[in-house]
């Protein structure tokens, strides 16, 4: 049953600053209960779903998704039970109820976008005919399911520039706090690899790492002189990253400064800043890979054969040889693996054992098959394709912030699919945050 909002507690919760500072806090206190106790961290989703069950208010329910996101992994439930998928569930529920009183959705099917991701659904449906381990493929075909589950719902929700920026800054502003959690651990316990939020280093700077293109659309204006916020926020991503060092997520972060700094949106000033922390930015990874961690070195990254990515990723190119058609199954790269990795010359002997594909183009390809893969890079180049787009209509309306907005998601996408040439990163639900804000945009232009 739910209940009307009138008067003071409407305008609270329509406020995007008293959301930003309630969703921020959520994510807070679910952090700090979390290290303390996992079981803890259920305490507040539980009491928003209450909340969501009762107003219901499902926009409210993806700002509260967008703040504990960064912290979810530090509860440690596991993927099949996690507090952002009750939250995402409950929110659904009132996405669906808010359909129902509406009779109105903003969700066009027949975009190209959208049947490129429902191909691709459909296709890593298929290939789990065949698979080894056929449960692993529907558990992760389930998750698949409800992160483009979470992509619509996003779509049709986030419906104005107010909602769209709300939903930004808390996910910058949460994911720069929880950027403390890798720092901390670098600095007080000198862990040679900082794990962060999402415990897996490559997880953690990658989750981080997309996010800086859009604190400069969303944290600081092209007209401001000086923000600190937004250089304090800035360092704290950056940061973040840094210690984990990721060299997939480093080589994305500074192919993204590089862009960044050809954006002429930003104005002159801001870019020469850019190019300022570009030159920073490869001196400090110059001084790491001298001093710090050899990983970075050319000699390190081919004796190594890049950390055995090499052996994977040749196991992969003969797993798509022999099955381009159906894929071996959706998550059964690993299982397969094993058999493939003593084909390979050479191969050192810890590299014989199953291991995921690090290079998701590579992996999908394997698993899903050559017509998987094309899908999955339709739907990719077309939200891509959509935020350039997106970015002359609203520079020809004379929309420069909104411009800037598309053109900051546009360089998210493209330092996710830079990173993902060496890591994994179809099932993290800030990509597919990021994805789902960019295509929402369209839709939003689409009805003016």
């Amino acid at each position: 049953m739910s209940v009307a909002l009138t008067g003071p507690i409407r305008q609270g919760l329509d406020n995007k600053w008293h959301l930003l500072a309630l969703t921020v806090l959520t994510g807070l206190a679910l952090g700090a209960l979390v290290v303390l106790k996992p079981i803890l961290g259920l305490a507040l989703p539980l009491a928003a779903i209450l909340c969501l069950v009762i107003i219901p208010r499902p926009k409210l329910g993806l700002y509260l998704i967008a703040a504990w996101l960064p912290f979810e992994s530090l509860a440690g439930f596991g993927s099949d039970f996690s507090a952002t998928k009750l939250l995402a569930i409950v929110t659904f529920l009132g996405w669906s109820l808010h359909l129902y009183k509406t009779k109105h959705t903003h969700i066009n099917l027949n975009e190209k976008t959208h049947l490129f991701l429902l191909a691709f659904l459909a296709l890593a449906t298929f290939s789990l005919i065949g698979a080894t381990e056929f449960g692993t493929g529907i558990t992760h075909l389930t998750t698949l399911a409800m992160l483009a589950a979470l992509y619509f719902v996003i779509i049709d929700l986030v419906d104005d520039q107010a909602s769209l920026r709300t939903m930004v800054l808390t996910l910058i502003t949460s994911s720069a706090l929880a950027a403390l959690v890798p720092i901390s651990q670098f600095i007080i316990s000198g862990a040679e690899r900082a794990g962060g939020a999402y415990l897996d280093p490559n997880g953690s700077a990658l989750g981080l790492v997309v996010l800086v293109p859009l604190a400069f659309a969303f944290l600081r204006s092209p007209t401001s002189k000086y923000n600190f916020a937004f250089w304090f926020v800035l360092l704290l991503l950056v940061g973040g990253a840094f210690v984990t060092t990721s060299r997939g997520a480093m080589i994305a972060l500074v192919v993204m400064f590089a862009l960044l700094s050809m954006e002429p949106l930003l104005g002159t000033r801001l870019r020469r800043q850019i190019i300022a922390v570009l030159l920073i930015l490869a001196i400090m990874l110059s001084c790491l890979a001298l001093f710090v961690d050899k990983r970075f070195t050319l000699d390190s990254i081919m004796s190594t054969k890049g950390s055995g990515r090499f052996y994977i990723w040749a196991a992969g190119l003969n797993m798509i040889q022999d099955y381009w058609l159906t894929g071996v199954g959706l998550a059964n790269y690993k299982f397969v693996y094993l058999s493939y990795s003593y084909l390979i010359p050479g191969i050192h002997p810890e590299y014989r054992k199953p291991l995921g594909g690090h290079n998701i183009f590579i992996e999908i390809a394997a698993e899903v098959g050559i017509f998987g893969i094309l899908a999955l890079l339709g739907f990719l180049l077309s939200v891509l394709y959509k935020s350039r787009q997106l970015r002359r209509a609203h520079l020809i309306a004379g929309n420069l912030q909104q411009a800037i907005n598309c053109s900051m998601l546009a360089i998210s996408i493209i330092g996710l699919m830079v990173a993902s040439f060496s890591l994994g990163a179809l099932y993290m639900k800030v990509i597919w945050l990021i994805l789902a804000l960019s295509t929402c945009q369209a839709v939003r232009t689409h009805r003016v």
